[in-house]
Formats: C-alpha cells, sequence, structure tokens
C-alpha cells in the first residue's frame, strides 16, 4: 500500500510538460501577395504566442503602407483584423527589416483559423 502512494505522490509532484501550440496551418499558407510591390518576405517565423514575424527586404525606398492580417475562421467569416506592425516606417530599396502581427485570442481560437490575408485595412462600415 505504501508503494502506491508513493507513485501516485510522485505522479502529482511530477512537472506536467505542456506542449506549446502548434503553428496554425493558415500562417503556411499566409495570402501576402499586397505584400508584393513593397518587400520581399525573406523568413517567416512564428512564436507560440501567437506572433507572427517576417523578416522582409524593401523593393522600393516608399514607406510601408499601412496594412491588416484579415483573419478567417473555419466558416471563412472574417472575425479579427490585427494590425501589420513594421519595425521601421521605410528602408532603402534591399534593406532588411521586420514585420510582425498578432494573432488574436489563443490556442483554442487559433486552431479554427482557416485562412489569413494580408491587405489593406477597410473603412469603418
Amino acid at each position: 500500500m505504501s508503494r502506491l502512494v508513493l507513485v501516485a505522490a510522485l505522479l502529482l509532484l511530477a512537472p506536467v510538460t505542456a506542449q506549446p501550440p502548434s503553428k496554425p496551418k493558415a500562417v503556411e499558407d499566409l495570402d501576402a501577395k499586397v505584400l508584393g510591390d513593397a518587400v520581399k518576405i525573406v523568413r517567416t517565423d512564428y512564436d507560440p504566442t501567437g506572433k507572427i514575424v517576417w523578416l522582409v527586404e524593401a523593393k522600393t525606398g516608399n514607406p510601408f503602407p499601412p496594412l491588416v492580417a484579415r483573419v478567417y475562421d473555419v466558416d471563412d467569416v472574417e472575425y479579427a483584423a490585427p494590425p501589420v506592425d513594421f519595425q521601421h516606417g521605410s528602408r532603402a530599396t534591399g534593406e532588411r527589416t521586420r514585420a510582425t502581427v498578432v494573432l488574436p485570442g489563443g490556442p483554442a481560437t487559433w486552431s479554427n483559423i482557416k485562412r489569413i490575408v494580408i491587405a489593406a485595412p477597410v473603412a469603418a462600415r
């Protein structure tokens, strides 16, 4: 009986190693065509806290346009449009910077993301 109590106590005291949330498939299939004229995406990184970070290279010396990440659920309904934040307002042609977007919600919400489209912000409806 004492062994059973000892095993139960060890199981209760053992550290729980939770797996970080996996990257939503929509992050890999991101529609970023609108960025094509302004920047070249060099690399995409995903943080388990829901932050997407792109290493981008400027194609022109113009300021980066204001953009949002339109997030759609499994029913293909847009439910959020967080802003895309460029680390710098503009870069000379060929220079690199980072662009980030933070996905709304948490891991349970992220698993229901069907697609993400980078787009210009729309006027209030």
